[in-house]
């Protein structure tokens, strides 16, 4: 059985109709599924409640966000006092250290000698005492001074020539 051409072309074309067809109405289905999708986030119910969806969970990362922040700070503050105790506890075991090795000295006669002399300028019988004393240490002025706590008129008066005036 043979097919003439007229009829091959029908077929062609009833094919190809019922192709476009079914495409147009696919992507007509598609379309209006979308148009669906876009309609319902149009809403205003829909966009109230993202909305408020995404205040709330702003709103639930600052809380987070902040108690993170604040156990942050009081690691800091701990470890900041720790290193402030450790550093005090090492400098008492020294001072601790150096005591108990003056009291050891101290018991002894000779340490107890050798304070007494130290502390009160003490001698023994037929030994003199000679008192040093450091001029510079002691002064309170005198000839000397200090450049950063005197004032400019009292820096610039000693070299005026006083004689020169009648005084």
């Amino acid at each position: 059985m043979m097919i003439s051409t007229a009829t091959t072309i029908q077929m062609y074309f009833t094919t190809f109709l019922v192709r476009w067809w079914n495409k147009k109405l696919i992507y007509n289905v598609v379309a209006l599924y979308r148009m669906r999708e876009l309609e319902q986030r149009r809403h205003p119910i829909h966009i109230l409640s993202l909305r408020l969806f995404t205040v709330i969970l702003l709103l639930i990362a600052f809380v987070l966000v902040r108690g993170v922040w604040g156990m942050y700070q009081k690691e800091r503050e701990t470890y900041t006092g720790r290193m402030q105790a450790e550093t005090e506890l090492y400098d008492m075991q020294e001072r601790k250290g150096g005591l108990r090795a003056e009291i050891v000295r101290l018991r002894s006669p000779d340490g107890i000698e050798a304070s007494l002399r130290s502390q009160f300028d003490m001698a023994k019988e037929g030994e003199g005492v000679i008192v040093i004393v450091d001029h510079d240490k002691t002064s309170k002025g005198g000839d000397v001074m200090d450049l950063r706590t005197v004032s400019t008129w009292k820096r610039i008066m000693p070299l005026v020539p006083w004689h020169l005036f009648g005084q």
